[in-house]
């Protein structure tokens, strides 16, 4: 049987549960956790640990799933474990796996810079991303996977605050993409990284199997292998640097279609989606501008700029059309309006920044 124990009133911690202390239908296994849950597994090198923080979006399963299927399937990890399902009220609200937060909550993944300050914190979200660092100082990992869904349909890829050989044998156990920024929201791998190489995985859409598939095989990997930050690389990695962060501006009403559309300022193809990580060549329409909107010489975006400062004109408006005007892949871009104008609705990178 498993040792429970609560962090505070905060993050409950279980401790070597067997496959039979979980429930086996995943829906099932969700309602169970009535808070934030960590679960603790003691390796074969009991002197490692290693760390995976999940759901910190409640409409990001993937990560989930797969550590459900782990913990179903009676493996022993190399080294010890520990695993971090955060948002699970987010996730448990109805409809399942459809909120990223809580109406009238904080996105949780950008709140790990306030955490950190250490001041008291009445906020829900603020309180459970200083748990998660207590609890990540507490079991000192030698590294840390934050596993994420991308809002749109996307193929996978990795975050990292810098690149070197031991980010690099973390992301190439799930993607061979890999993004390296230096932007700074408040997210979990920006602060915890000065600790330990901390990586950021996208495994694809919430809603594609194949994301169930890579979180749960890339998290075998995680575990199963003996020295994880020492093996050789698999093969070549796509490098992006630095990305852009594509904003709309304040109060844009948008929508998608396949045609200009009255009741929208923007509206974006419907088929947007198919260009994340491909090559989008000048003149690209994306999207159509309402054109009352036009006329009002309102900006449609929040200054685009590169990490550097400098102003970057990646679309064009031209004849009431959104174009792409310069060279670039564009990554993360959302179908969903609601995050597309709360978060962000893409990141892109020029082609000269493709490595």
């Amino acid at each position: 049987m498993s040792n429970q124990q609560t962090i505070g009133d905060t993050i409950k911690l279980i401790s070597n549960p067997s496959p039979s202390d979980i429930e086996a239908n995943e829906i099932d296994f969700l309602n169970s956790l009535a808070q934030p849950t960590a679960f603790f597994q003691t390796g074969v090198n009991a002197n490692q640990c290693r760390a995976l923080v999940t759901l910190l979006h409640g409409n990001e399963p993937s990560g989930f799933k797969a550590i459900h299927r782990w913990l179903r399937s009676e493996q022993a990890p190399a080294v010890n474990m520990l695993f971090i399902i955060a948002s699970t009220k987010a996730a448990q609200t109805e409809p399942l796996f459809s909120h990223r937060m809580l109406p009238g909550h904080q996105d949780l993944n950008r709140c790990f810079r306030m955490a950190q300050a250490g001041e008291q914190q009445a906020d829900t979200e603020v309180r459970l991303a200083q748990a998660i660092l207590r609890m990540l100082e507490t079991y000192q990992p030698e590294s840390v996977v934050d596993l994420h869904n991308t809002s749109g349909s996307n193929p996978s890829f990795g975050v990292v605050c810098y690149d070197d050989k031991a980010h690099d044998a973390l992301i190439t156990l799930f993607t061979h993409r890999l993004i390296i920024t230096d932007l700074r929201l408040g997210a979990l791998f920006e602060i915890t990284e000065s600790h330990f190489p901390t990586v950021t995985i996208e495994v694809g859409g919430r809603k594609d199997e194949i994301s169930h598939d890579i979180a749960y095989e890339g998290l075998c990997r995680y575990a199963l292998i003996e020295d994880v930050m020492g093996r050789p690389r698999d093969g070549l990695i796509d490098i992006y640097q630095p990305p852009i962060r594509v904003e709309l501006s304040k109060d844009v009403r948008l929508g998608y279609g396949t045609r200009q559309d009255s009741q929208y300022d923007l509206t974006l193809d419907a088929n947007i989606e198919a260009l994340n990580f491909e090559c989008a060549k000048p003149g690209k329409v994306v999207g159509w501008l309402n054109p009352d909107f036009v006329e009002t010489g309102q900006p449609l975006f929040k200054s685009l700029k590169t990490s550097a400062g400098s102003q970057v004109e990646i679309f064009e408006i031209r004849k009431g059309q959104l174009l792409i005007s310069k060279p670039c892949k564009l990554f993360m871009i959302t179908n969903n309006a609601e995050i597309a104008l709360s978060d962000c609705l893409c990141y892109a990178v020029l082609a000269q920044d493709i490595g």
